[in-house]
């Protein structure tokens, strides 16, 4: 009995309280993927795939078009053309693998507008491998751009 009369259920805001002492400090950042960090509209895209002041990168799975933006957000679009990747939940988990990286590495990218089209020599489509190539090329993106 006196078991049962030390024991309290946890109130919500208790366990809210010890999941934030879990996360690191410098994580408890925003890290959502909202409609400003989205490149959507044609002009966006038609700004970055423009010949004459084109700036890309390019990896194994990725090409990477990417310009200096006026605001302080990262933007990103995705390209997976159908002709690359045929099935449609292969396209949305492309895509899903490519936003979660980049909602990693935002704080990083700040002031850039990215456009990552995927290759079509890129057979193998491992999620693992996508991540590690999205996350070099984010770096790759950093040091390109501090460079300039």
């Amino acid at each position: 009995m006196a078991f049962a009369q030390e024991w309290q259920p946890k109130t919500v805001e208790l366990c809210l309280a010890e999941e934030e002492q879990k996360v690191a400090p410098d994580l408890q950042f925003n890290t959502c993927f909202s409609r400003h960090e989205r490149l959507s509209s044609k002009t966006d895209f038609a700004q970055l795939f423009d010949k004459s002041n084109q700036r890309k990168l390019k990896s194994h799975f990725f090409i990477a078009l990417h310009k200096k933006n006026d605001g302080s957000l990262a933007r990103l679009g995705i390209v997976v053309k159908k002709h690359t990747v045929t099935q449609a939940v292969l396209r949305n988990q492309v895509r899903r693998v490519i936003r979660e990286s980049f909602r990693q590495s935002k704080e990083l990218l700040k002031g850039l507008d990215i456009a990552l089209v995927l290759r079509s020599n890129c057979t193998a489509l491992d999620k693992r491998a996508l991540r590690v190539a999205a996350d070099k090329l984010w770096l790759d993106l950093i040091s390109a751009c501090k460079s300039s």
